[in-house]
């Protein structure tokens, strides 16, 4: 059984289960990892495990809606995130955040996040997919195995399924202290805006 995060609607589960796979590009790898909701703060924590120190944490969170308005011109304008570091932060540090906010990482559908080192990071993107991107694959590939998630030949993504009649939908959860809340917090222990990114 494939579990969603709250914040997180997909229409057609149909294939999805956990697993993973691994690409190259250029010098470094990439592994692609589906991760059922009940596992996404183990595995993360135990994934950032293999990250050298210290590495960055870095939170990406929709603009607001006055920002949207004067970004998106029209409707063919594309969406944005901002994008925010802590840098020179240890495992240690990550693993204490990510546990104070754990239910708003795990369950809002609007949050992506990650922790990353030169050669490393560990990123859990849109529909709570995570990425590895690494240029030492076998501490992943060992990592992997230790969590028991298959390595799959072809894998299947929530993104595979979707169509207009089975479509996917990501929302923030509608309870306090919400996403926003959190990224005000975080910013008061050094969280700073780095860019504005077009999804």
């Amino acid at each position: 059984m494939f579990n969603l995060p709250d914040g997180v609607n997909v229409t057609d589960l149909s294939g999805i289960e956990e697993g993973y796979d691994e690409r190259m590009k250029g010098q470094s790898y990439i592994f692609e990892i589906n991760v059922s909701s009940e596992n996404i703060a183990k595995y993360f924590i135990y994934l950032i495990s293999q990250v050298g120190q210290p590495g960055f944490f870095i939170v990406e969170l929709p603009v607001t809606e006055d920002e949207e308005e004067e970004l998106r011109k029209d409707n063919t304008y594309p969406f944005y995130n901002r994008v925010y570091y802590l840098d020179d932060i240890s495992t240690a540090k990550v693993k204490e955040i990510f546990n104070k906010y754990e239910r708003l990482f795990v369950h809002d559908g609007m949050v992506k996040f990650g922790f990353g080192a030169v050669g490393d990071e560990v990123f859990v993107d849109a529909y709570k997919i995570f990425s590895v991107f690494t240029t030492d694959p076998g501490k992943y590939r060992k990592a992997l195995r230790d969590l028991n998630i298959p390595c799959k030949k072809h894998l299947k993504t929530v993104w595979d399924n979707f169509s207009e009649n089975s479509p996917g939908e990501l929302k923030a959860l509608s309870e306090e202290p919400s996403v926003w809340d959190m990224l005000d917090e975080l910013k008061e222990i050094g969280f700073y805006w780095f860019e504005t990114r077009e999804l």
